[in-house]
């Protein structure tokens, strides 16, 4: 036994000394932390490497002693790094453990500069995640698990990345928290907070409204789209502290060609796992792809997808919410990919139901498959009137029948195509009809916005995420018809 001990201590030096890092770091931090808790070790190793690499910033160019070292690169590497003579050591560790140059630099950039590498790391993985639901992304990641490596590295670009000016903003930028509790979980009772600042009072009294999208976004995105939403900070919240399901949203309120390449990945983690399932990083690149696909064990050596029954229930929906009348496993996976997380958006609107105990009146804008109204019957809130807007003939297909199986008190479910169609005089005429609306609520199209969207990744002014400010149109005609019927 001891025998077995020294010999995996010895792999896991081996492996963190052929990532660059000095032996004698490598064995302290071994010894500190014990040889199976390899992000302890990584944090500290990389934490060791920007110290020194601080330290030692003014003789990098003139020395190829030890510093190659600290910095994460052998003295080989950096004859092929001379094109990155600024990048910060902790991208080149990153690089060294087989993250691909551009999604490295892009996530230290998003993250921040005091983001642990824990974060860092998992910023790539929901980029990644993001990118297999994209279906504007064109050039598909595949990473090679190797027993030799934590993962297997792209030949790099041959020069810097370019900054996307589409995406470039001069508001100011807003970071996201970390953790990601907004304002508040229920589970953590001993981290609420208040709004920093007085909601202005254009913003104040009904109707409310509740925006949602993406929390990781290009730079200044989210600034834009407080900006125009009457100056509200938004709320970033992780939906890992309400379910199963980790999903990084920001809220604003007062095809896919997944299957076969996810066949392909199971059965190369089935091969992996019968060569050798006992190196750790073998089994860390194992469990990373398993988050990355939304994979769960089910029997030796095998993994498989989630089934969109088993997502419907991590995602907070009536079981066969999107099952049946024609619609395909693909459009289920879609459809719920693009959906609220009900669990999370009825805590943020469980504040409505003391103030309509006798039913709301609801314009919902970039319906999807009712996430929304999914939330507010699990509040009890009864719905008399809703208003959808949805572009999708699936997804208006599924609210159509879970509004019918529910049957709602006011049983009016009135369906609009497209939200440009909806224009104002329009909207004026419903509000006339059924005596205004309550609340509104929605989440324009992300495509634009998403994670490692390389091709459309062009903030809102894409021609899918562009669709936001259509949602602040129909607020703002809505607002302003429902101030002068209070008159």
């Amino acid at each position: 036994t001891s025998s077995e001990a020294s010999s995996s201590k010895s792999k896991v030096i081996d492996q963190f000394i052929r990532m660059g890092f000095p032996e004698e770091s490598v064995i302290k931090a071994i010894q500190d932390y014990g040889e199976e808790n390899i992000d302890e070790i990584t944090n500290t190793l990389l934490n060791y490497a920007e110290a020194e690499s601080t330290n030692n910033n003014s003789n990098l160019s003139d020395n190829n002693g030890d510093s190659n070292h600290y910095s994460g690169l052998s003295s080989s590497d950096e004859e092929n790094e001379i094109n990155y003579p600024h990048e910060e050591g902790r991208l080149q560790a990153l690089i060294k453990m087989g993250y691909p140059r551009e999604e490295a630099s892009i996530a230290i950039e998003r993250c921040g500069e005091n983001a642990g590498v824990a974060e860092v790391v998992d910023f790539i993985f929901a980029a990644q995640m993001a990118r297999e639901f994209d279906e504007f992304y064109a050039e598909p990641y595949e990473p090679i698990i190797n027993s030799n490596k934590r993962r297997a590295c792209s030949e790099p670009p041959t020069r810097r990345r370019i900054p996307n000016t589409a995406m470039a903003s001069d508001e100011e930028l807003i970071r996201l928290p970390n953790p990601m509790i907004g304002f508040g979980v229920p589970n953590e009772p001993g981290l609420m907070t208040q709004r920093p600042v007085p909601l202005p009072d254009v913003a104040r009294g009904p109707p409310y409204f509740y925006y949602e999208n993406v929390a990781i976004a290009p730079k200044g995105v989210w600034a834009k789209i407080s900006s125009k939403l009457y100056g509200i900070k938004p709320e970033f919240v992780d939906s890992q502290y309400f379910c199963a399901a980790a999903r990084k949203r920001g809220y604003i309120h007062k095809a896919l060609p997944w299957a076969e390449r996810c066949a392909q990945m199971t059965n190369k983690i089935r091969k992996v796992l019968e060569k050798d399932d006992k190196n750790l990083f073998v089994q860390k690149e194992i469990i990373e792809q398993c988050k990355r696909w939304n994979l769960v064990w089910v029997g030796k050596n095998k993994v498989a997808p989630l089934e969109p029954d088993e997502i419907e229930k991590l995602l907070g929906f009536p079981k066969d919410h999107t099952r049946g009348g024609g619609i395909t496993k693909t459009d289920r996976y879609k459809s719920l990919g693009n959906s609220f997380q009900v669990d999370t958006v009825a805590y943020h609107l469980s504040v409505l139901k003391h103030l309509f105990p006798k039913g709301i009146k609801v314009l919902s804008l970039f319906s999807g498959i009712g996430g929304g109204e999914v939330a507010l019957r699990r509040l009890q809130i009864p719905m008399k009137v809703i208003v959808s807007v949805e572009i999708s003939e699936v997804n208006r297909n599924i609210l159509r029948s879970f509004w019918e199986e529910t049957k709602q008190m006011g049983d009016v479910l009135i369906e609009f195509k497209d939200v440009q169609a909806l224009d104002d005089h329009k909207i004026e005429e419903l509000m006339d009809h059924y005596g205004g609306f309550d609340l509104v609520i929605g989440g324009s199209p992300c495509n634009n916005l998403a994670g490692a969207n390389r091709v459309s990744r062009t903030g809102l002014e894409g021609d899918q995420s562009s669709l936001f400010f259509e949602f602040c149109r129909i607020l703002d005609v809505v607002r302003r018809k429902a101030a002068r019927m209070r008159r």
